[in-house]
């Protein structure tokens, strides 16, 4: 039986490979090296573990939009997924499910995720 690859602990030059949960599939295996192929970056690990791996997929004026790939992030059952982010660049806000922009909260992992985004 096949299962999703959860990740206890992170060393990112020995990963081979993690596995992403997403809505419409099971799971997808992904190499950290072909994460960097893709465009992926390493960002940041917060405080809790989440580690978060960031491209820019699109840039609109002062809007920058980023895909994520979060690793090992206990709210969502350390599951590994891929999130999407707009963040608004002069104002210094991100948007959310509700479609209002929220300011990056100081002392976050918002914070080094908005400045790779923004610089």
């Amino acid at each position: 039986m096949y299962r999703p690859l959860t990740l206890l602990a992170i060393t990112l030059t020995a990963i081979p490979a993690i596995a992403i949960t997403t809505a419409s599939s099971k799971a997808e295996v992904i190499n950290i090296d072909q994460l960097n192929k893709e465009g992926y970056e390493y960002v940041t690990t917060s405080d809790d573990g989440t580690t978060f791996f960031v491209k820019i997929t699109k840039r609109i004026s002062d809007t920058v939009f980023v895909e994520m790939v979060v690793i090992d992030d206990p709210d969502n059952n350390k599951k590994v997924y891929r999130w999407k982010q707009p963040y608004n660049c002069a104002n210094k806000t991100y948007q959310r499910g509700d479609r209002k922009w929220k300011p990056i909260v100081p002392g976050t992992s918002m914070v080094p995720l908005f400045k790779w985004s923004c610089s």
